[in-house]
């Protein structure tokens, strides 16, 4: 059980705001508030600050461990680079000696051909001369011995390197298994560096931007607890509006004709990104980005292709979780970012030009989702890819499910047109 004396010092945002009225109030009219209350109000502008002192050094340590972690990545990328060059060494060598197997077994097989040349002849002349009384049997008798001992001391041999050669096969096949997951070591290595520098980085910018001022670090932080209250997230979703969004998406129809490429659809949730932090927050790509992989897709399908992950990344997003840019590598903004700026005329003549229209499914309050609208089937419906609920569903099927989640009716009230 928690004591009331306990629960009028933690420092919720409206406490510091009616905390800091008091004050500014007890200093302009001495005794309008009693001393006990100036007391308390004190202890909980206090501990705020404290925590706020806190989770600025929570940075700092964390700026500290990417340094530690990097450093440690990138030890065991020079490693296994070390080791991929002996692999190849290795594998030079065994291709080296197949290749000195191979020419022995020519050169034996030459000598195997001659000797059988030789064999067959003198095998013709034994025929011959052996009813010739003159002939010495004997001698023909060695010789023909000599040649069969040859011919099967050289098949012996052949054997022999035959059998080598399966060895030292066999001994590459095991290097190049080796370098195979070594490879893939590496390539898993550098992807973790490149996250860390990232970090490292977002970190370093963010601590240097904040550095001595409070109220800075005060107003990011905000800004980014202020977006997540715009964007949908499922998983703080109850039991039954989950099961009543399961329900709807059984129930909608499939579009049969506008459908688009999936091979430019992103998930939000995709285990490969996922679990990744929008920019410098917490904040989880499967929670709360739709914005950071609407913009993603519409970024790929125009030529300019970026995932999810890396896009979450980008110093865009840095101290946001949702932001247009003005131009992304040749692309342009051809639309205003505010909300209310929906024109259907302007999204069909984007849609016509083969482009897309990332638009926003606001419910009442102001909460909503981002989505990409790519076609209109034949019927005239909008076909969108939904980062949340799936790709080639009509607009419509997504507005049903975001109405579900916000249990209020919905409209399209933003969109964001790039070419």
């Amino acid at each position: 059980m928690i004591s009331n004396s306990a629960r009028a010092i933690i420092p919720t945002q409206t406490r510091i705001i009616k905390c800091q009225k008091k004050i500014k109030k007890a200093e302009s009219t001495p005794g309008s508030i009693s001393q006990a209350e100036l007391d308390k109000c004190t202890r909980i502008i206090e501990q705020a600050k404290n925590n706020t002192l806190q989770k600025k050094n929570i940075a700092t340590n964390q700026w500290q461990l990417y340094n530690l972690k990097y450093n440690k990545t990138d030890r065991n990328l020079k490693k296994t680079e070390k080791e991929l060059e002996r692999n190849k060494m290795e594998l030079e060598r065994t291709e080296k000696e197949l290749l000195k197997k191979d020419k022995e077994m020519i050169e034996f097989k030459k000598q195997l051909r001659k000797n059988i040349v030789l064999y067959e002849r003198n095998q013709q002349n034994f025929k011959i001369n052996i009813l010739n009384a003159e002939s010495s049997l004997a001698r023909l008798m060695n010789r023909a011995n000599y040649l069969d001992k040859l011919s099967k001391e050289i098949n012996v041999k052949l054997k022999s390197i035959k059998d080598e050669k399966e060895v030292i096969i066999q001994k590459q096949e095991d290097i190049k298994k080796v370098k195979q997951e070594v490879e893939k070591n590496k390539e898993e290595l550098k992807e973790k560096r490149s996250k860390l520098e990232t970090q490292r980085r977002i970190k370093s910018d963010f601590l240097s931007e904040i550095k001595g001022d409070e109220n800075k670090y005060k107003m990011l932080l905000a800004r980014i607890e202020e977006q997540k209250q715009r964007i949908m997230n499922l998983s703080s979703l109850s039991v039954s509006t989950k099961s009543s969004i399961a329900e709807i998406k059984r129930k909608a129809k499939k579009p049969k004709s506008g459908l688009a490429s999936t091979s430019w659809y992103y998930d939000q949730a995709d285990p490969r990104w996922g679990r990744t932090t929008i920019g410098f927050s917490r904040t989880l790509m499967k929670d709360y980005g739709c914005a950071v992989t609407a913009l993603s897709m519409a970024f790929t399908e125009a030529g300019k292709k970026i995932k999810p992950g890396k896009m979450a990344k980008k110093p865009l997003f840095y101290r946001d979780l949702i932001v247009w840019p003005n131009e992304w590598k040749g692309l342009k903004l051809k639309s205003g970012r505010g909300h209310g700026n929906v024109s259907w005329s302007k999204i069909d003549s984007q849609l016509k030009a083969k482009g897309t229209v990332i638009v926003f499914i606001r419910a009442r309050g102001g909460a909503g989702h981002y989505v990409v609208i790519h076609h209109k089937d034949k019927k005239g419906k909008y076909v969108v890819h939904d980062p949340l609920f799936g790709a080639n569903i009509f607009l419509e099927t997504s507005k049903k499910l975001v109405s579900a989640v916000y249990k209020s009716s919905v409209r399209i009230d933003q969109m964001l047109i790039y070419r």
